[in-house]
């Protein structure tokens, strides 16, 4: 999003242009970094009647503004308008605040993950001591590093997944299983049997 201020009726579409190409080419250098698919970009200009504190987003056809865009915009704008407030204000001077541009890029749908139910159950070399909601105490708590995990791999709460940018917190009602894909299924247990000691 950059700020440029512009009126309808002394619409600089010339900065406009500038300042939406900016915006694109820097979203979508983002976006294509390691991906070559189809992108989609959408783009929005808030606006406002003047003497107005705050704006509404209208949302912008592709291309390039010319001299006659004004109109288009403004009468964007006032259709915005009146489906946000039921009715238009004749004779205000409408005007751009800030302009925006959103770009992604199209993704297949995944194929649906087969469930991963079950496995051997983690030892854990490593304790923590955690607070445990279901006790409402200290308790000692697995530690468990994810990327050494495997599909199947279950760890039983209480206890902890590490890893560098995170953490998963399992209470002592909760089990993990590692799925084929390398997310965490995390459900509740009612049998409580496997509850490690209080310290």
């Amino acid at each position: 999003m950059k700020s440029f201020y512009t009126r309808t009726d002394d619409f600089d579409f010339v900065t406009v242009n500038r300042v939406l190409a900016d915006l694109a080419t820097e979203a979508e250098t983002f976006v294509r970094h390691g991906t070559d698919a189809e992108l989609v970009v959408e783009r929005h200009v808030s606006m406002r009647y003047k003497g107005q504190g705050w704006e509404i987003p209208v949302r912008l056809d592709s291309g390039e503004f010319d001299e006659f865009a004004a109109d288009a915009l403004g009468g964007a704008f006032t259709k915005a308008y009146e489906e946000f407030f039921g009715r238009a204000i004749d004779d205000l001077a409408i005007e751009a605040v800030s302009w925006s541009v959103r770009v992604a890029s199209v993704q297949d749908h995944p194929s649906q993950l087969e469930l991963v139910e079950t496995g051997r159950t983690i030892e854990p070399a490593e304790h923590r001591i955690m607070f445990d909601p279901i006790h409402g105490t200290d308790v000692e708590a697995a530690v468990v590093h994810r990327d050494q995990l495997s599909a199947g791999d279950v760890v039983v709460g209480p206890g902890v997944v590490v890893e560098a940018q995170t953490t998963t917190v399992l209470a002592s009602h909760h089990r993990a299983v590692m799925q084929s894909d390398g997310s965490l299924r995390i459900t509740r247990v009612s049998d409580r049997s496997h509850d490690r000691r209080t310290p």
